[in-house]
C-alpha cells in the first residue's frame, strides 16, 4: 500500500470519552496510554521521559526531563580555571603577586591599581632564627622581636631552680622550685595566714597574744573594744611617756565622753579598782568618777568623786567640786567640808577655825564633841577668862605620857591619882593617890564606934617599905570637944608590920590607939577607938618609900 500523509484536522479520538484505544499501521500497532491530561501537558499528568539536559564546557550542570509539566530549573557550576583574567573578565583585577626578598614594605607604585600590574615590596628577608624548640624547667627563652613584628634572633639563659629565704631570726634556708614547697607559717594568737585563689593573706587574729613589747608610733584607735593587760609585774604595768622638753608638756590620759546631749550628773570619765574578795569573786574596792553639774556653755562645771568600799557597800569618801573639797559629802560648801569626825596624826594649820556662826580669830566658836581620843603633840594653852572649865562627859580623867598613866580623876570613886594609876579602887574613898592604891599621898576617914577597932589605911606592902601618916581623931555628939592629932612611921619586913607614934596632940581625952598589921598583900593600919564614944579618924599618908 502507498504511504500516504494521514491529516486529522480538528484532532484525532480514539476510544470512548476517557477511554485508551489503538492505532493500527500495516501490520504493526501503535499503542498508547495518553490521555488527554497528559497530551495536553497539565500538572501532575504530563509526559513521562527519561531524557536529561546537560550543560558542558566551562559551566556544567543538568536536569532531568523524567515529565513534560511544570519548570525544569538546571543548577549550574563554574569549573576551575575557567575564566581567562583579561580574556574573559572586565575591570581592575591583580594578575600576579612577585616575591622580592630585598625590600620588605610596600610602595605607592607597587600598589598601583592598573589592570595587569604586579605587586612588588612585599619580601621576607630571612632572619636567620632556626627553627627549634627554646626553654625548659631550668632555662627560658631569650628573644628578640623586629619592627615589624619578626623574631630576629632566640636563645635561652639558665635559671636558678633554688630560692633562698631568710627571716629576723634562723638561719638561712633554701627552697627548691618545682619540687619544694614555700610555707607562710603563722604564730598562734599574734599572726594567721590562709591561702586562696592564688593569694596568700597574712593577718592578725581576732584575739592577739604578744610576747615582748608593742611599740606603736601612731595613733592607735580601738573602736568598740576593751583592752585588758595582764601581768605579773608589781609596778611600770602602764607608762604613757612624753620625751618633750617644753615647759608645757607633759603625758596626758584623756577620758573623752562625747556625747551628742550631755546632761548634768552624766558621768564622764571613772577610773575603777578592784579586787577579789576571800571567795574569789572580782569586787570594785575603789573608784575616781567625775561628773557634770553644769553643761551650759561658758558656766560649765563638773565634780570628782572618789569612792571607796566599806562594809560590803561603795561610800563616797571624797568630793571636789571646783575650789572646793568634801569629805564625806559630795556637796561641800566651804573650801573644805567634813562631814564626820576629823582625825589628825600630824599637826593642823589654819588660820581660823570657825563654824558658821563665825569668828575672825583661830577658834573653835562652837561646841566640840570628841566620841574617839584627842592627839595632842605640844601644849595645850587656855587664852582668855579665868574661869577655865575642863568637862568631860564620863567619870574618869587620865592624863599619859610614854604609855603610862601619869595623872587621873576617878569621880565615881572621889579619888585623885598621881603616878602609874590603872585603877582607882582605894579602900576608902576620898583620898589623892600615888601610884595606884599604893599612894604616896591619901587621905582616907571613918567612923568608929568606942571600943571598935577598924583598918584606917592599907597599901600594898610588897611595893612600900615605909611610910609617914598623920591621923586626925575627933569625938562625935558630945564628944566634939575631944580632939586629937597624932603623927607616926610605920614599917614592915614582909612578916611583921611595926609603927611608932612619935607625936601626938589632943584636947581633952584620948582618942585612938594605933597599931599596924600585914593582912593578906596589904599592910594595914588599924584604929581602936578608946574615948568613950564614937568619934571620927581621918588619916593622910604623906610619904611611902619602896
Amino acid at each position: 500500500m502507498a504511504s500516504k500523509d494521514f491529516i486529522v484536522k480538528n484532532g484525532l479520538r480514539i476510544g470512548g470519552s476517557s477511554g485508551t484505544g489503538s492505532l493500527t499501521a500495516g501490520s504493526a500497532s501503535f499503542i498508547t496510554s495518553l490521555s488527554s491530561a497528559s497530551l495536553s501537558g497539565a500538572a501532575g499528568a504530563g509526559l513521562t521521559t527519561g531524557a536529561t539536559i546537560a550543560l558542558g564546557g566551562d559551566v556544567t550542570g543538568s536536569v532531568a526531563l523524567d515529565t513534560l509539566d511544570g519548570t525544569k530549573t538546571i543548577t549550574t557550576t563554574i569549573a576551575a580555571n575557567s575564566v581567562a583574567l583579561g580574556t574573559d573578565t572586565t575591570g581592575n583585577y591583580v594578575q600576579s603577586v612577585a616575591l622580592n626578598t630585598d625590600t620588605q614594605t610596600l610602595t605607592a607604585s607597587s600598589l598601583a591599581a592598573a589592570e595587569g600590574n604586579t605587586i612588588t615590596g612585599l619580601g621576607l628577608k630571612a632572619t636567620g632564627v632556626t627553627a627549634n624548640s627554646y626553654g625548659s624547667s631550668t632555662a627560658i627563652p631569650v628573644i628578640t622581636v623586629l619592627e615589624d613584628g619578626r623574631l630576629s634572633s632566640v636563645s635561652t639563659s639558665s635559671i636558678s631552680t633554688d630560692l633562698t629565704i631568710a627571716a629576723d631570726s634562723g638561719s638561712n634556708d633554701t627552697v627548691t622550685l618545682g619540687t619544694d614547697t614555700l610555707t607562710f607559717a603563722g604564730t598562734s594568737n599574734e599572726i594567721e595566714t590562709t591561702v586562696s585563689n592564688n593569694q596568700i593573706q597574712i593577718g592578725l587574729p581576732n584575739d592577739i597574744t604578744i610576747a615582748g613589747n608593742l611599740t606603736v608610733n601612731g595613733t592607735c584607735t580601738l573602736l568598740n573594744q576593751a583592752v585588758t593587760a595582764t601581768t605579773t609585774a608589781t609596778e611600770n604595768n602602764f607608762v604613757i611617756r612624753s620625751t618633750d622638753d617644753g615647759a608645757t608638756a607633759s603625758p596626758d590620759l584623756r577620758l573623752w565622753r562625747d556625747s551628742s546631749s550631755p546632761a548634768a550628773n552624766d558621768r564622764i570619765g571613772n577610773i575603777i579598782f578592784v579586787g577579789n574578795d576571800s571567795t574569789g569573786a572580782e569586787t570594785c574596792y575603789g573608784d575616781i568618777h567625775t561628773q557634770l553639774t553644769n553643761v551650759t556653755n561658758g558656766v560649765e562645771s563638773s565634780r570628782m568623786n572618789f569612792s571607796t568600799f566599806t562594809n560590803g557597800a561603795s561610800a563616797n569618801t571624797m568630793t571636789l567640786s571646783g575650789s572646793r573639797v568634801g569629805i564625806g559629802t559630795t556637796n561641800p560648801n566651804a573650801n573644805l567640808t567634813v562631814a564626820g569626825t576629823i582625825s589628825a596624826s600630824g599637826v593642823v594649820y589654819g588660820d581660823a577655825f570657825e563654824s558658821t556662826t563665825g569668828g575672825s580669830a583661830i577658834s573653835f566658836n562652837d561646841n566640840i564633841t570628841l566620841t574617839g581620843t584627842l592627839s595632842a603633840t605640844d601644849n595645850i594653852v587656855h587664852v582668855g577668862d579665868p574661869d577655865t572649865l575642863l568637862s568631860f562627859g564620863t567619870d574618869t580623867f587620865t592624863v599619859c605620857a610614854a604609855g603610862s598613866n601619869l595623872f587621873r580623876v576617878d569621880g565615881a570613886n572621889n579619888v585623885v591619882g598621881v603616878g602609874t594609876v590603872t585603877t582607882a579602887s582605894p579602900s576608902v574613898p576620898t583620898v589623892v593617890e600615888f601610884n595606884n592604891n599604893t599612894t604616896a599621898y591619901r587621905s582616907a576617914s571613918a567612923t568608929i564606934a568606942n571600943t571598935a577597932s577598924a583598918a584606917l589605911l592599907c597599901f600594898p606592902h610588897a611595893d612600900y617599905r615605909t611610910g609617914k601618916v598623920v591621923v586626925q581623931a575627933v569625938g562625935i555628939g558630945g564628944s566634939s570637944s575631944h580632939i586629937e592629932s597624932s603623927e607616926l612611921l610605920i614599917t614592915h619586913d614582909g612578916t611583921t608590920a611595926h609603927s611608932t607614934e612619935y607625936g601626938t596632940i589632943r584636947t581633952g581625952n584620948d582618942v585612938g590607939t594605933y597599931t599596924s598589921v600585914i593582912v593578906g598583900d596589904n599592910l594595914e593600919l588599924r584604929v581602936t577607938n578608946g574615948l568613950g564614944g564614937n568619934a571620927c579618924f581621918v588619916a593622910s599618908i604623906q610619904h611611902l618609900m619602896s
